[in-house]
């Protein structure tokens, strides 16, 4: 039972004969020689050309961009071009078959994480069902390190680089696709440098996304966000509530008094509904511990044993998808030299700057030789090498290792209560943001001002 909770919508590809017991009642699909195995509440679908090139679709997708079907774009894809990976969204995994070759890829922030052995061959939906495929134990060495007082210390705890607990298992980078049977990685995105933008064109673009994201969530789900005084979640409430989708909304206590006050009158205003979670609760059930058990083995062990997916899980229905505002900071450039100017050029410095934080100021010879070898390996891996088309690999960084390690296996804990979602989740939405000159794309006033847009009261509570 907790296996599958732990697995939920999730999926493996492996060579015939290889498969673990977890996944034996799952939807098998034959593609050549290897057997991909499909949770039972995950959707599938594929297309194929002419030749006999397949795409198949592991999980949620939608065209967010432009008036192309998807069954078009998907065989573009499967034809060899990765434009079209510009304008496709959602929660998914994507597996191109051509000429006996399996490619891995997946949506633009990750937030389907994907894991891959280092061996070749292997690659699933959570690091700990490939590492039960393989049948190897946790790393002593990467226990070792998130036992160190530098890690422990860590306001947001994700490991370096695309390291998991496991030596024989990687996290896939977005932006990078996975040759499966050589384990070998290569990066398809960025495709053209960044072009300049207005907040105008911005905004285009923010409103085409949600209004087409709009589309794919009225007829299947029904949206469940956490209500905070942040700016984040509430321009994505905002949005969709603009659009017609009915929310409803989850507020956790461990906020300060002053954002507390601001959480009555928001619900009054958008009449949703609503309630307040107590992290000290706790219930004296199989279920509830069986929930805490399985979200901490889908997030591969490294976020200790989360409460929230446990506590909501009373409230969640079939058709509930928990909609996090990750995304924002990707837009914003968190981590671009641009606002930074103190960081290092050098990629694997400015890296370890932005990992490590003030903590590398008196870091341990431990914790900054293991995390500069993490980083140094996840930027061979990640391809950072190639043609990055001018972009700041400081938005790159943040994107590519907080989004795809920290956020995506924040999503993965959700999804053992109800299917979860990036809600900010579009290639050219990030980089039509980027384009926005000076330090204007670097504040939360955008958010602001989107919310003004659709919604100026909430905007100002």
């Amino acid at each position: 039972m907790s296996d599958d909770l732990a697995y939920r919508f999730g999926f493996l590809c492996v060579t015939r004969g290889r498969a673990p017991e977890a996944v034996t009642q799952w939807h098998r699909l034959d593609l050549v020689g290897q057997d991909l195995f499909v949770h039972p509440e995950s959707t599938v679908q594929s297309v194929a050309t002419e030749r006999g090139d397949t795409a198949i679709v592991v999980g949620d997708i939608f065209v967010a961009h432009g008036v192309s079907p998807l069954d078009e774009l998907l065989l573009s894809i499967a034809d060899g071009d990765r434009r079209p990976l510009e304008d496709l969204s959602g929660r998914f995994a994507l597996f191109v078959v051509t000429a006996g070759e399996i490619v891995v890829l997946h949506d633009p922030l990750g937030s389907q994480a994907l894991f891959y052995a280092r061996s070749g061959g292997i690659a699933g939906s959570h690091a700990a069902l490939v590492a039960e495929t393989l049948g190897v134990a946790q790393s002593r060495r990467v226990r070792q390190y998130m036992a160190l007082p530098e890690y422990k210390a860590r306001k947001t705890r994700f490991l370096p680089g695309d390291l998991t607990l496991f030596d024989e298992v990687a996290l896939l980078p977005p932006n990078n696709e996975l040759h499966l049977r050589g384990a070998r990685t290569s990066r398809y995105w960025p495709i053209h440098p960044v072009k300049d933008s207005s907040r105008e064109e911005a905004f285009a673009i923010w409103d085409e996304y949600f209004t087409n994201y709009a589309r794919f969530l009225a007829p299947r789900y029904s949206p469940v966000l956490g209500l905070t005084g942040g700016t984040d979640s509430r321009s994505v409430i905002a949005s969709l509530h603009s659009k017609g989708i009915e929310l409803r909304c989850e507020t956790w206590d461990s906020m300060p008094i002053q954002e507390r006050e601001r959480i009555d009158p928001m619900v009054a205003h958008l009449r949703v509904n609503h309630r307040w979670l107590d992290l000290s609760h706790r219930v004296d059930s199989t279920r509830f511990h069986e929930l805490r058990s399985a979200a901490k083995k889908a997030a591969g062990f490294t976020r200790g044993t989360p409460l929230l997916p446990a506590l909501m899980d009373d409230r969640a229905g079939a058709r509930d998808v928990f909609l996090y505002g990750h995304g924002s900071g990707v837009m914003r450039g968190s981590y671009s030299r641009l606002f930074k100017p103190w960081l290092p050029e050098d990629p694997l410095k400015r890296h370890y700057a932005l990992y490590a934080g003030p903590n590398r100021k008196d870091a341990s010879r431990a914790y900054e030789t293991f995390t500069l070898e993490a980083l140094r390996n996840f930027l061979n891996r990640a391809n950072y090498g190639s043609e990055l088309h001018g972009a700041d690999i400081g938005d790159l960084f943040y994107w590519e290792q907080r989004m795809a390690n920290w956020a995506a296996l924040q999503i993965a804990t959700f999804s053992v209560t109800m299917q979860s979602h990036a809600a900010l989740n579009s290639r050219r939405l990030f980089s039509t943001f980027w384009g926005i000159p000076g330090e204007a794309r670097s504040t939360k006033e955008l958010n602001k001002d989107v919310m003004r847009h659709y919604d100026p009261v909430l905007a100002e509570l």
